[in-house]
């Protein structure tokens, strides 16, 4: 069941009707093996432009097929972290991995098309206008950047995870790409894994860290980060 507030924050996104009809979502597991708990933590991009949208994806409607994916929470660029599988139950979103990771979905159309009109997400989907002025290119493709406000509530995520879990090991930090790299590509060369996972496991202050107050979170940043981080690093 899904705590008070994470049921609160979910019933704002997709609205009172939807909530009471898909939630909490039956799309999950069983508790994790006894002892065990999630050994790691997979960090994923939606695909979607929306947590509205995602939410709903990740719900009991009814779909294809039974074995539906979904996610122990989902980020929206706002920062704000939606509860959508308690964290004690598997949820299904890295396949064979799933009894030994917990995850995290961030809302993010991820790898994008290009058009004579425009940018696609999904293929056919159009990309809103008002994001275009974001779009990271990274060796001739196109990539939504993430928000600092999603990369603030990863770090915080994690070092919460990481207290409540003394089974998670710090080399399984992954993204999906790493444990699937043939299947998919999220969460792809613009999401800094590398950073905010040094930074959950270092657990120093985020405030000297100017990067992660914008509202995207361009590659510029990140190699500026990375100079300031390992600077921080060998003074302190």
């Amino acid at each position: 069941m899904l705590d008070n507030e994470g049921a609160v924050q979910t019933s704002s996104y997709v609205g009172e009707d939807n909530y009471k009809k898909f939630f909490p979502t039956k799309r999950h597991g069983a508790p994790w093996d006894a002892g065990r708990n999630p050994q790691g933590i997979v960090d994923h991009y939606t695909a979607g432009i929306s947590a509205r949208s995602t939410l709903l994806w990740f719900s009991n409607r009814p779909r294809e097929t039974e074995n539906s994916s979904s996610a122990h929470v989902v980020i929206d660029r706002n920062g704000v972290i939606i509860s959508v599988v308690p964290a004690e139950l598997v949820a299904w979103h890295a396949r064979e991995n799933n009894i030994a990771y917990y995850g995290i979905e961030h809302v993010n159309a991820g790898l994008l098309g290009k058009s004579e009109t425009g940018y696609t997400y999904q293929d056919i989907r159009e990309y809103p206008k008002d994001r275009v002025n974001g779009i990271q290119k990274v060796n001739d493709e196109y990539w939504e950047p993430y928000t600092g406000l999603q990369i603030i509530s990863n770090i915080v995520l994690k070092r919460w995870l990481m207290q409540a879990y003394a089974t998670i090991q710090e080399e399984k930090l992954v993204d999906h790409q790493t444990l699937a790299p043939t299947y998919k590509r999220d969460c792809g060369p613009v999401w800094p894994l590398k950073t905010v996972n040094q930074l959950a496991c270092s657990w120093g202050s985020l405030r000297p860290f100017s990067f992660l107050t914008e509202d995207v979170v361009t590659l510029e940043s990140l190699r500026l980060f990375d100079l300031q981080y390992h600077s921080n690093s060998a003074t302190a």
